[in-house]
């Protein structure tokens, strides 16, 4: 597709901030189109079914915050992208990436812990007061490389700077992911090789099976400012 085409495309888009109220819509959009590129979970031989299951929790949990966003064909209003997100100040301490805690899988418990070692002491080691995280992002196929996921990154950063947010912070496992969050201006604070991790409550390796460019997960982080777009 063109330059001029793709543009076009793009001007026929419509960002909207969502809630509870897009919950159908927004699993489905899941199930489509995040959990079948979920590259962590394929690392850890998770079954797309539980797969799906878990991030239609996520995706049910997020929205109820108010704070992520949804992309929308103004004329079909088909939904093209989406981004979940959650808020936390400081004196709520570690947040958590909507998984459930009591998932029946021991895949998600070691998942959850990943999480929370990179996110240890991250409030003290930013110096931040209120934390705008990114959890589940993902573009429809259509309008895959046509720029249409740095916008949805620059509305995302427009939304946590209008709501007071100091910081913001994500935890892309691909190189891809990385670089546009490089683009907006974020550094790595810790990454993990998943390769080489191990569980500290298993002793086992649950994401040995990791391949290049997803053999990686790591949190990001920028002081929120001005646009890098």
């Amino acid at each position: 597709m063109s330059f001029k085409a793709s543009t076009n495309k793009l001007s026929n888009l419509e960002f909207q901030r969502i809630g509870v109220k897009s919950t159908r819509d927004v699993q489905e959009f899941v199930a489509a189109y995040f959990s079948p590129r979920d590259q962590l979970l394929k690392a850890a031989n998770v079954p797309l079914e539980q797969a799906i299951e878990l991030h239609r929790n996520r995706a049910k949990q997020l929205l109820k915050q108010n704070y992520s966003i949804g992309v929308f064909e103004k004329k079909s209003g088909a939904l093209v992208a989406i981004s979940l997100n959650s808020i936390r100040d400081c004196s709520e301490g570690q947040g958590q990436d909507g998984s459930p805690e009591n998932f029946p899988y021991e895949w998600n418990a070691a998942k959850l812990r990943m999480l929370q070692l990179l996110e240890k002491n991250v409030f003290e080691e930013l110096a931040a007061k209120k934390i705008f995280t990114a959890h589940m992002f993902t573009v429809h196929t259509s309008y895959s490389n046509m720029g249409l996921g740095k916008i949805l990154e620059q509305k995302c950063q427009d939304l946590a700077l209008e709501l007071g947010c100091d910081c913001h912070i994500a935890h892309p496992t691909s190189t891809y992911s990385l670089s546009v969050l490089k683009h907006f201006g974020s550094v790595v604070l810790k990454r993990i090789n998943l390769r080489h991790y191990i569980d500290e409550v298993t002793g086992t390796k649950p994401f040995e099976n990791a391949k290049p460019p997803h053999d990686f997960i790591c949190i990001t982080y920028r002081s929120l400012g001005k646009s890098k777009l």
